[in-house]
Order: structure tokens, then sequence, then C-alpha cells
């Protein structure tokens, strides 16, 4: 049986009265292994405990690879060889995709999601590693995705749900810059910021620097050039 084939079956079961679906439950389906069995048992209290339906290659439960048995019955569902309900059953698994891109997608949501519960911002630098999986380099994908139009609404509305997600980083580094330098001062009483300093979770030492060569370049607007040489303290040249 085709993908098709089996697309339309579910299609029908939807579609037909309450009094035809008993004779349609009662057909006979495939025999399974054991094999198969374990895996449901096991994708089932996966997705209960991680809140989705998408382990990685590796993932192990009581002996079996489970990455690999959900991939296989992907591959068994693009081959029409899933029958009807056990389509149902893996579309009920949340966050359950048949397409691995989409499966992508998830899985750096919830990396994203674990990054905020821990550090309290969604503001990811490009190299980060969370778990093992490429988160920086996922961010950066999904904000270039957006300024090519390229991101479904979905998924924009999916990311701009995430507590301090921003889509110009570069512009949400400088404010938080700002701030932090503004707090530093405030308390301090100067704007001689220690080379290393961290202020929050800005490295205001390297803000700072960053800032200099910028007026050094020439590529800093008279505006904030005033708003820098106000505070009290501060220098183009650090000694």
């Amino acid at each position: 049986m085709d993908a098709t084939r089996v697309r339309g079956r579910r299609d029908i079961l939807m579609r037909m009265s309450p009094e035809h679906l008993p004779q349609v439950a009662a057909t006979p389906l495939p025999r399974r292994g054991s094999s198969y069995s374990d895996g449901w048992d096991a994708i089932r209290t996966y997705a209960a405990k991680n809140g989705h339906a998408h382990p990685p290659r590796g993932t192990s439960s009581g002996g079996l690879d489970l990455g690999s048995w959900v991939a296989q019955r992907r591959k068994e569902y693009r081959s029409g060889k899933l029958t009807a309900d056990e389509i149902a059953e893996f579309e009920q698994l949340p966050f359950w995709s048949w397409d691995p891109r989409t499966e992508m997608f998830s899985e750096g949501i919830h990396a994203l999601d674990a990054y905020i519960a821990r550090e309290g911002h969604a503001r990811v630098t490009s190299m980060h590693m969370e778990a093992g999986f490429a988160l920086g380099r996922w961010v950066i994908d999904r904000r270039t995705e957006y300024r090519r139009g390229q991101l479904t609404e979905g998924r924009i509305k999916a990311l701009e749900e995430r507590q301090g997600w921003v889509w110009d980083a570069v512009a949400d580094n400088r404010r938080a810059g700002q701030e932090a330098l503004l707090a530093f001062y405030t308390r301090e009483g100067h704007a001689r910021v220690p080379a290393e300093h961290i202020e929050g979770f800005v490295n205001l030492g390297s803000f700072v620097r960053w800032r200099r060569r910028e007026y050094q370049a020439g590529t800093m607007s008279e505006e904030r050039i005033r708003r820098l040489e106000s505070l009290h303290g501060w220098v183009w040249e650090a000694r």
C-alpha cells in the first residue's frame, strides 16, 4: 500500500459516521514483533518525560536505539507501510512530525527553552552548544530565514513567545550593553570599566572595547559619542 492510499484510508475514517467505525476498527492489522511494541512503550515514555517525540539518534531505552526506531517508522510512512491506525497513533504524540526538518525546528525550540530556563534570556552566542545541539547556529539560521521571509507565521509566533527573543541581535546586544554600562556607572560613579568585567549577563568589558573600536574606525554616530563622553571617567583610549 503506497503512502497516498494510506493517507486516503485515514481521511475516509475521519469522514465515516460513528455506526460504521466499529466495523472498520475490527479490521485485523498486520502483526508486529516485540521490538515494535517495545519501541511504542519507549516513545510514549520519552514523550511524557520530555514533552516531545523527537529523540535524537543514539537515545537508548532498554537497549533499544529509540532515535533509529523513530527514523525507521518515518521510512515506513514514506513507503506506505504504516496502517492508518498506526499513522493516527504517531500523530497523537506531542510535537510529532514526519519531516525531519520540522523535527529539527522542534529540537531547536526545546534547546532554546532549556537555555532560557537556565540563563534567564535568549541571547545565545553564535557558537553555543546546548546538550550537543548547535543552538547558536540554529538561532542564526532562524533569524536569517526571518529576514528573507522564509519563516512561517507559526514558527515566528513560536519564537516570539520565548522570553527575551529578538530578531536583530546586534541592536539588542547594543541596547543591553548600554543598560549594563549605565548600571555600572550609577553604582560605581565612573565609567572606567575593567577589561574583563561582567555586568549581569553582559560582558561589559568587551562591550566597551568594541565601542572604542567603533570610534577609532569612525563608524560611531555623533549622538552616541556625546552620550558616552557625558559619563564621568569615560576615555577613548584605555590605559
